[in-house]
């Protein structure tokens, strides 16, 4: 069953409720109430005030959403969500799918799925054509090592995490700290000579060097993202290795930590991968100095590369999905950061193509700043790796290259293109003059 546009759906008779698999929970955010909502299967996570939920917790599929206004209003006096208020809190509810129509099924689920697919895309005919395009992308792919509490991957991944959980307490920490300041500031007052050593880097005898040391950091990193995580009171979920055009980088599903109430214990698990990779740098640095062995000092330099420059270029840049994004959305407080950003450049396209009404968010003043900002600095960013992988793969593979180039092509756009000809389709048939306003 086809479902409708949230924004062209008459609230005042409809009848909504929350979906089966939402969960819903209170946690303190600056000694303010607030509500946490999460969807399992997406690993998305939300959060409300007190008086939307008080709203939102009345939607049981029974009552229309003025009959939910009134109780509200008759519970919170003029703390209670208007009748505008209400019909966008819905419209946002059925837009990030936590909530459904009830003459509607409840929403399915699809975990490997992108949200523009699942969303204003083409209907349920094409899914398993993208379904399988997304795992044919050879700039993307994702292979489970461990699935699941009760698999082997899993309970030696446990068992491992288990011993290290001390070296995450707060006098470790305060000495690792210190060695990688120090590590910095003799990195810095010997920088000439050490950019000098390095210059051999890059040669071809050194990049099987250097490509091993990258990917045993890349499991530490991930490694330690699961240790803190324990050390927390959180669960491992999904581990695995994911290839980025054939070169695999080890994953681990830490997803469980946005229950926990603290942002801080948040940002600490955030923060682990990176943490451990700096001490590894200033490790190898100081060997670097003190130990006069050409073979140990040109692994040494592998390491500071791999570990210290290639860390805060990649993972802790906010513009992509990795730690330094996830620590930056909970210093603001807002999760989801990245699909909030994708849903206000969807919502501002519709506007300037058809002068649909912008899709409500819970977010307001510089929090909304902020996301439109992140929207157009991170699709910017996108397209800049996604041009640079196109043409590092037409340049390493030669010819294959050329085809690789091109399936990649095909697996980012053909879904889009699906979903803006469904667009262009429905508003042909909804609304000519929109239509054609859209094509000036």
């Amino acid at each position: 069953m086809e479902r409708r546009d949230p924004n062209t759906v008459d609230l005042s008779n409809e009848t909504l409720r929350i979906a089966d698999d939402v969960l819903v929970w209170p946690v303190r955010e600056r000694g303010e109430l607030v509500y946490r909502i999460e969807i399992p299967k997406l690993h998305r996570f939300f959060r409300v005030g007190p008086n939307e939920y008080a709203l939102i917790s009345l939607l049981d599929g029974q009552m229309t959403l003025p009959q939910a206004c009134g109780i509200a209003a008759s519970k919170l006096g003029g703390e209670a969500p208007t009748s505008t208020q209400a019909k966008s809190i819905a419209r946002w509810l059925l837009t990030n799918e936590i909530a459904h129509l009830r003459s509607e099924p409840t929403p399915t689920r699809q975990q490997t799925t992108s949200r523009r697919f699942r969303k204003s895309g083409p209907g349920k005919s094409h899914r398993p054509v993208m379904r399988l395009l997304g795992k044919l992308n050879p700039f993307w792919m994702k292979v489970p090592l461990s699935n699941g509490a009760q698999s082997r991957g899993q309970r030696y991944l446990h068992a491992c995490t288990q011993w290290a959980i001390p070296i995450f307490a707060l006098p470790p920490v305060i000495l690792g700290l210190m060695l990688i300041v120090s590590a910095m500031l003799g990195l810095s007052m010997n920088w000439s000579e050490f950019t000098q050593d390095s210059v051999t880097l890059f040669h071809a005898y050194h990049w099987l060097a250097l490509f091993g040391t990258w990917l045993l950091l890349k499991m530490l990193h991930e490694w330690a993202h699961a240790v803190a995580c324990v050390r927390h009171g959180g669960t491992i979920g999904e581990s695995g290795i994911a290839f980025v055009l054939f070169a695999p980088l080890a994953y681990v599903d830490v997803t469980s930590c946005w229950r926990m109430p603290s942002r801080w214990s948040r940002i600490s698990i955030s923060s682990a991968g990176m943490y451990i990779e700096l001490i590894v740098a200033s490790i190898a640095f100081w060997g670097w100095m003190f130990i006069d062995a050409p073979l140990i000092q040109s692994l040494c330099r592998n390491t500071v590369f791999a570990a210290g420059f290639s860390t805060l270029l990649f993972n802790a840049n906010v513009l992509m999905r990795f730690d330094g994004y996830f620590i930056f959305s909970d210093f603001i407080e807002v999760p989801n950061l990245a699909s909030e950003a994708s849903l206000w450049l969807r919502s501002l396209s519709k506007r300037i193509l058809a002068g649909d009404a912008m899709v409500p968010s819970e977010f307001y003043g510089w929090r909304r700043f902020v996301i439109a900002l992140y929207g157009i600095a991170a699709l910017a960013w996108r397209v800049l790796i996604c041009v640079t992988l196109l043409i590092a793969a037409s340049v390493m593979f030669s010819g294959a290259g050329i085809v690789l180039a091109a399936i990649g092509i095909v697996t980012w756009l053909y879904g889009p293109l699906l979903g803006l000809r469904k667009f262009y389709l429905d508003l042909k048939h909804g609304s000519p003059i929109r239509f054609a306003r859209s094509l000036v």
